[in-house]
């Protein structure tokens, strides 16, 4: 992985009209259009009344183009994504050019109104296991890959920025960490048995070539298991096992073996 880098665009508006029909291909024709209409964001010298832009900025204006571009979007309807990218507290060119320098390709997915995303692509994949995107109504998004816009965004900077591609290296040990990601409920059962902070020791059995037994070993701590009552403990859970240790008639040590119960998906057919 590379060293974190040092920001590589200015926040401070220095980029000029020219920049940004360099970067996004408009004519000065339509870049007049989009300020009289409200969609150039922007801010004016007063001494001549030019505008000035920040790379924030120009990034926003070229994602609203490509967007209306592919789609055919209107204008006006472009502008909760111009807010999303220049809201206030977020550098979304930033986390853009920090994905890419891992080598990743970057994405935007909106439905233009309340949903902004911009993540890697794999983070995608994710969000639509977990059911993140499901709704009730119908809903559609636009998803556009926003790597060729940085690209040509920091080549147009008044000191330019190489170009960042996306590498395959990268996405080669993410498909190697992606074999340790739980495939099944009896998997997610056993890594949280593992984690739970009061388990002892954490045991799983194959029984019949089938069957898969998980079990837990619980130890109560000295001061409850000089007190606990075996009885009491015993009714607190269906199926268990309980050692008692005892010297000079107090308990000294108490275990406890419990199953966590793993349901198996039947074969089609059975």
């Amino acid at each position: 992985m590379p060293p974190p880098a040092k920001k590589p665009v200015a926040d401070s508006p220095t980029l000029t009209a020219g920049d940004v029909k360099n970067a996004t291909g408009m004519s000065y024709r339509q870049l007049n259009d989009w300020d009289s209409k409200g969609a150039l964001p922007s801010q004016r010298q007063e001494e001549s009344n030019w505008r000035k832009f920040t790379a924030r900025q120009i990034f926003a204006i070229m994602v609203c183009k490509e967007i209306r571009d592919r789609f055919g979007t209107p204008l006006e309807s472009l502008r909760g994504v111009r807010e999303f990218l220049l809201q206030e507290g977020t550098d979304h060119l930033l986390a853009a050019i920090e994905l890419m320098r891992f080598g990743f390709a970057v994405f935007i997915m909106t439905d233009l109104t309340e949903t902004f995303v911009l993540e890697p692509d794999f983070e995608f994949e994710t969000l639509l296991t977990y059911g993140i995107l499901r709704t009730r109504e119908d809903q559609g998004y636009v998803f556009i890959e926003v790597n060729h816009l940085v690209n040509r965004l920091l080549a147009c900077l008044k000191t330019p920025v190489a170009a960042l591609h996306i590498r395959d290296d990268n996405y080669r040990v993410l498909r190697s960490a992606n074999t340790l990601i739980p495939q099944n409920e009896q998997e997610i059962a056993l890594i949280r048995a593992i984690r739970q902070g009061d388990y002892q020791r954490v045991t799983l059995t194959k029984r019949n070539n089938e069957n898969l037994v998980l079990e837990v070993e619980q130890e109560l701590p000295e001061p409850e298991a000089n007190t606990a009552d075996i009885n009491e403990l015993l009714k607190e859970h269906e199926f268990q096992t309980v050692t008692v240790s005892r010297t000079n008639g107090k308990n000294v040590r108490v275990k406890r073996t419990l199953p966590v119960p793993l349901r198996r998906r039947h074969k089609q057919g059975n």
